[in-house]
């Protein structure tokens, strides 16, 4: 996956985020999604601490299946 920079961080206290977009590649280097991304963090012990995080893809989700119809 390829994070090329994150798109905005901030601090607040012992906890931070992080948010940007990615692209994650297959073994010949093409791109096979894009999307964007959370990462939420906790200083404990002097230690930033990745704790929570979420993600979404751009790519629309595929169709739903026909539903077959019943003869009644």
């Amino acid at each position: 996956m390829n994070i090329p920079e994150a798109g905005a961080v901030d601090v607040s206290g012992d906890l931070a985020y992080e948010s940007g977009t990615f692209s994650a590649t297959d073994a010949s280097g093409t791109t096979v999604d894009t999307g964007k991304y959370i990462g939420v963090f906790q200083k404990r012990d002097g230690k930033w601490r990745y704790i929570r995080d979420t993600w979404n893809s751009d790519t629309p989700p595929p169709a739903p299946a026909p539903v077959e119809q019943t003869a009644e």
